[in-house]
């Protein structure tokens, strides 16, 4: 069991914390803020060239350059936000690059302003064939991360909810420890833009109930100024509360002596003569 435990967290970090064209694309990063589109084409795969001429993508670089120019300026700081492998696989039809591709995320920012840079790897050459810039968003990241750490007292809740169980003598207790863990229904989705109802979501259409579970209670994922923090409401742990206090309960109503009055005495010593 502790094996199994064990490969499943090397598997979580070599799937979570990949970091595969990690220098390359912070440094075509700063060729396209730069300016440098010589060296971006240098950097790019033939594939570019196929869909499009030099001077098209040139013209593309320059509308990216010119976007992260006027929304960020030329002091910009980059981070790496992942990569991720992607695979697709369809029957009857031969695989292509946008089925298998590498996909690394950059972020660029400047204060609370930032944007996103994606590049699409072909992973056979590995280098980008294609290339997108969201649009440049203000954001107060911490905010974010202030807020984001209330779901810290909500996994402390749980946890304390599963010291209790353990310590109990409540009978089928992993049970319980499913119900704690597993039933928690998101209320609040936490974002660098400010704090949303996720329980009951908005929507051009009207409002509409969005239903759920959480595990542990918050769900995280950082993607700059895309990040978002889940903090869902702890009914599982409130319901394992209760019935522990009824057990509880129980226990003590069993272990009180039985008091017999003197009038109740005499009845039973009459009743027995």
């Amino acid at each position: 069991m502790r094996k199994l435990v064990l490969l499943f967290l090397i598997a979580f970090c070599i799937v979570g914390c990949s970091s595969f064209n990690k220098e390359k694309s912070i440094q075509i990063a700063k060729y396209i803020v730069e300016g440098d589109y010589e060296k971006v084409m240098e950097e790019s795969d033939d594939l570019v060239f196929q869909q499009m001429s030099r001077y098209t993508f040139t013209i593309g670089l320059q509308s990216m350059h010119d976007l992260i120019q006027t929304g960020l300026g030329s002091e910009v700081e980059y981070t790496f936000i992942q990569s991720e492998k992607k695979y697709r696989i369809q029957k009857g039809k031969e695989p292509n690059i946008e089925d298998n591709h590498d996909v690394t995320i950059i972020m660029l920012s400047n204060g609370n302003k930032s944007t996103m840079l994606t590049l699409f790897y072909n992973r056979e050459t590995g280098k980008p064939y294609y290339f997108h810039v969201d649009d440049v968003r203000e954001c107060d990241m911490t905010r974010f991360w202030i807020l984001s750490s209330l779901g810290l007292l909500v996994i402390a809740f749980i946890i304390y909810t599963i010291v209790r169980v353990k310590k109990s003598d409540m009978k089928k207790k992993w049970v319980k420890y499913i119900l704690a863990v597993v039933v928690n229904i998101p209320l609040f989705l936490v974002t660098p833009v400010g704090v949303k109802p996720f329980l009951f979501l908005v929507t051009s259409s009207g409002v509409k109930l969005s239903l759920g579970v959480s595990i542990m209670g918050v769900g995280f994922e950082y993607l700059g100024p895309d990040s978002y923090t889940k903090i869902a409401f702890p009914l599982g742990s409130i319901i394992v509360l209760y019935l522990l206090k009824k057990h509880n309960k129980k226990k003590e109503e069993a272990a009180e002596p039985v008091v017999i009055t003197e009038d109740a005495q005499k009845e039973i010593e009459e009743a027995q003569a």
